[in-house]
This record gives C-alpha cells, structure tokens and sequence, in this order.
C-alpha cells in the first residue's frame, strides 16, 4: 500500500514538474457548429463520427477550412490512439497517381524515414490506395495493436480534422 502511495505521489510531482504554461481559453475555435475542439500539443482536434469514404474526409475538412489530420510523430500517435479507444478512422495519408505516399495537407512525398505507424507488412498496396489507423489482434487475440493500414478509399470510417491552435502560450513572469 506504502509503495502505490509513493508511486502516486511520485507521478503527481512527475507531472506538475512537466506541465506546459498554461495556455489562454482561445486556443481552439469555440463556436463551431460543426465540431467541438479538442486541444492536444498547439492542434486543435476536430473528431467526426459519422463514417465516410477518405475523399470525402478530406473534402469535408478542407471545405470547413482545416486539414485532414496527419500523424507525424510518436507524440502525437499515442494521445490519438488513448483518445479514439478501438475506433477504426481515416488517416490523411494516400498513394497519389505517381504511386508515392503523400500527406492530404502537403505536396510532397511522404518521408519514408521519418516516422510511421504501419502494422505488420503494411503497406501493402493491394488492398487499397488510403491509409486507416485500426486496430489489430495479436496472435493470441489478447493483446489490441493500432496501427496504419493500407485500405480502400472507397470504404467508410470516421476521421479526424485538425487545425494549428491559435492562442500563444501565457508565461507568467514573477517579480
């Protein structure tokens, strides 16, 4: 009991030594009929449940002035994996008519070396020119893996728009 205690109190100190400024209540657009915000790392998230094919996705954010989210980093991979549980949903990534792989909000090739979240031989071109983030089963079926899976465009998942936050971080200053 002693040490759960410790532990505690130890990720309590932990996480108030790291916490970030705090940020100001404009950081995510408020009035959206559309979308409730969710501030994640200076991106706001804009989470549509209501299932779609990739292009549509797409559209659908660019046409509401934002983009169709993009994964770039570990960082930012966990928190969506925490916070869409074992929904299956669209990812901004597609192969383009050239055959590269390219993120919807970006003209150039996506960066083979930089990070990705592919699950096991993925990608694999044959089933499908978009990529989904789903969930998979290891072998034994016990333990859920999200990752990225090549899929059809033409199926429908829920997807997630993002915008960059507006608001600067508050940093208070003592005299």
């Amino acid at each position: 009991m002693l040490i759960k205690v410790a532990s505690l109190v130890f990720f309590a100190l932990f996480s108030v030594i790291n916490a970030q400024p705090p940020m100001n209540d404009s950081k995510c657009p408020q009035n959206d009929s559309n979308c409730n915000f969710i501030f994640h790392d200076g991106v706001c998230y804009c989470f549509r449940y209501i299932p779609t094919t990739w292009a549509h996705a797409k559209e659908t954010c660019e046409s509401d002035g934002q983009n169709f989210l993009s994964i770039r980093d570990i960082k930012a991979s966990t928190w969506l994996k925490f916070n869409t549980g074992s929904l299956d949903f669209w990812v901004g990534l597609h192969k383009d008519g050239d055959g590269s792989l390219r993120w919807a909000d970006k003209p150039y090739k996506f960066d083979t070396q930089g990070f990705s979240d592919w699950g096991s031989g993925e990608p694999n071109y044959s089933t499908g020119s978009c990529v989904s983030m789903f969930t998979a089963f290891s072998e034994s079926g016990l333990k859920p893996k999200r990752t990225w899976k090549m899929t059809d465009c033409e199926k429908k998942f829920p997807f997630i728009c993002t915008i960059p936050a507006a608001a600067t971080q508050i940093h208070t200053v003592s005299t």
